[in-house]
């Protein structure tokens, strides 16, 4: 009984290699600046999970960025809002945010252009006034 379930195991790891070898296959040959749909759809479903996850369980800094990005936009959609809040969700976890403040201290390497540009979204008044103008 033991060595079936020694095989079965040793099966599924050598399935389990060849997948990992198919992924990375897939996952490096796509042009540059293009992602296989896979992908795509995988980091999709995970950002909407994350959202959806910090909604359901009421997360504080969720009400922050609706009240905040509704201050400065209230005639936005619910498509951007929508945006807004799946962005920061992905970027709360890619940085390990745990604080009631949405995207927490400005960071001081590289990360630092993200931060602002979500920080904008939330805040800015002044590029949608000018973006409203426009259309």
């Amino acid at each position: 009984m033991l060595t079936v379930h020694a095989d079965r195991l040793r099966q599924r790891l050598s399935e389990i290699d060849h997948e990992i070898l198919v992924h990375n296959t897939k996952g490096t040959l796509w042009n540059p600046g293009a992602r296989p749909n896979e992908i795509t759809d995988a980091i999709t479903r995970r950002r909407n999970h994350l959202a959806h996850q910090a909604i359901t369980t009421n997360e504080r800094w969720i009400a922050t960025v609706i009240h905040d990005w509704h201050d400065t936009r209230p005639k936005g959609t619910i498509a951007e809002l929508h945006r807004l809040v799946t962005d920061i969700a992905a970027w709360r976890e890619r940085n390990t945010a745990t604080a009631s403040d949405p995207l927490g201290p400005a960071p001081t390497d590289r990360r630092q252009a993200s931060w602002q540009q979500l920080e904008r979204r939330i805040h800015d008044v002044g590029r949608q006034q000018i973006s409203s103008l426009i259309r």
